[in-house]
């Protein structure tokens, strides 16, 4: 499926929106579910809801593709994108949230997002990320070999070279934003390629500036607020907690770069971007499901969720229920029941408009993040990642930090947390070394998009995808 560069737009618009938006969702649930059981809980209504639409529209014609879904290896593939894409950010967002990390400041350092996938990129190397074609060994027809090729000397002799690539043939098509490796012999030559350009360097340079801009004022602003009044141990234990906070933080947006570009490199190539994002979703609620039910409650979690509400006992106009009610659902005088636990508290719940209010925000916020964020977020995705390529698909994450800044500033009235206006103009200042480091890096000449007719090789070159410009300086070698 080909898409116009104003639906790619749209794409991007709707998932920065949903993405940005789960933040405060995920920041309501937080103290009412565990983190793994919410993971479960929101991929098993994506599950649902993507297994629903992929009875309805199953992806026909895609040849080789579907046959995909009988290889061991891809899907492994699919499994370990799982769990990077899904298993990995879906925890550590709730705990980070969890040790003090406001929705402001998770939404801000997502913005990094772009700068991670671009460095992963760099660092992964030119064998995932050449332009325009995926590759297996034991041919003759990728950029390194047709580079070695057209250096030859004329008796048809190959020069030895200590990076062959091992010899590599074509296997799928696919899309990338990634530009083709620049030609070069050896391995400082090879890595200089990668990083051919000085803006790659200074937008990489001024990104990370950023990133610890807003790292430093969070942590800075934070033991002041909790630590007031309650001495220096109480400080020092907060600061700690906002270091562990950002570190899980850190770690889950690391893990959806990571997913983003091994996607674009091993994943989508092989899958319809719907068929991709059921696999996805319904293999991570299964192993969210597995992990959840060896480490935590999660069945007795949901039946205090569906259980509110259950035996009443009226008295007069007011209405009490016996529930087990979650740390963060409004919980009245216990009974004289001995059932409890670490996360739980057996209660009389007087169902008042507040105590309804809070109950039906667990709800909307848990179907929520599963409806959307699970599910229509993943099509979103991979019909980019399958466009435009990893890093591009990333651009989302613009989107992300303004929509979950406005969200936890305005509706949950956080703008002037930790520090005040101060700390809000700093984070705000650090967001935009960020973007800017990231347009530096990544505003570059996108590859060309293969023609339908036969005469692909003479548009991209005439030289079977590589540009002229790459093979330039092998032929003044070789001459």
């Amino acid at each position: 499926m080909s898409l116009s560069s104003s639906w790619c737009i749209v794409l991007v618009v709707v998932q920065g929106i949903i993405a940005g938006s789960t933040f405060i969702f995920t920041d309501t649930l937080k103290d009412a579910i565990d983190p793994l059981s919410l993971v479960a809980f929101r991929l098993a209504i994506g599950s649902a809801v993507l297994t629903s639409v992929f009875l309805l529209w199953q992806p026909q014609g895609r040849g080789e593709r579907q046959e995909s879904l009988a290889s061991s290896t891809h899907l492994m593939s699919v499994v370990a994108l799982s769990i990077m894409n899904q298993i990995v950010p879906y925890s550590c967002y709730p705990m980070a949230m969890k040790q003090g990390i406001s929705v402001t400041t998770a939404a801000i350092l997502s913005g990094a997002g772009p700068l991670y996938a671009s460095l992963l990129k760099l660092l992964a190397g030119w064998r995932w990320l050449t332009c325009g074609h995926h590759h297996h060994r034991g041919g003759t027809s990728t950029v390194r070999a047709i580079q070695m090729r057209e250096a030859a000397p004329a008796d048809g002799a190959l020069s030895p070279a200590p990076y062959d690539g091992g010899g590599e043939e074509e296997d799928h098509e696919a899309r990338s934003a990634t530009r083709t490796l620049t030609a070069g012999r050896g391995p400082l030559r090879w890595q200089s390629g990668l990083i051919d350009d000085k803006r790659d360097v200074f937008g990489l340079v001024i990104g990370f500036i950023g990133v610890t801009l807003v790292v430093a004022l969070t942590t800075h602003g934070l033991p002041h607020q909790h630590g007031k009044g309650q001495g220096a141990a109480a400080a020092e234990a907060s600061a700690t907690s906002v270091v562990l906070g950002l570190v899980l933080l850190a770690a889950a947006l690391l893990s959806k770069a990571s997913a983003a570009v091994f996607a674009e490199a091993k994943v989508t190539p092989h899958f319809h971007f719907l068929t991709l994002a059921w696999l996805q979703t319904t293999i991570g609620s299964a192993i969210a499901w597995t992990l959840a039910l060896a480490v935590e409650s999660p069945l007795e979690t949901l039946m205090q969720l569906l259980s509110f509400g259950g035996d009443d006992s009226s008295e007069g106009d007011d209405r009490h229920f016996d529930t087990l009610a979650p740390p963060a659902m409004p919980c009245g005088t216990p009974t004289n029941s001995s059932s409890s636990s670490s996360n739980t508290a057996l209660c009389r719940v007087d169902l008042d408009h507040q105590d309804a209010e809070d109950y039906l925000g667990v709800w909307v916020s848990l179907l929520y993040l599963g409806v959307a964020a699970s599910s229509l977020v993943y099509l979103c995705q991979f019909l980019l990642i399958g466009q435009v390529g990893a890093v591009k698909s990333m651009v989302v994450d613009y989107i992300t930090p303004v929509v979950g800044a406005v969200e936890g500033g305005v509706l949950a009235g956080r703008s002037a947390q930790w520090g005040g206006v101060y700390v809000t103009v700093g984070q705000v200042a650090g967001l935009v070394l960020i973007l800017l480091g990231v347009a530096l890096m990544r505003w570059t000449a996108p590859c060309r998009q293969p023609e339908q007719s036969g005469n692909r090789d003479e548009h991209r070159g005439g030289t079977n995808g590589v540009g002229e410009e790459s093979l330039q300086p092998l032929r003044q070698q070789a001459g």
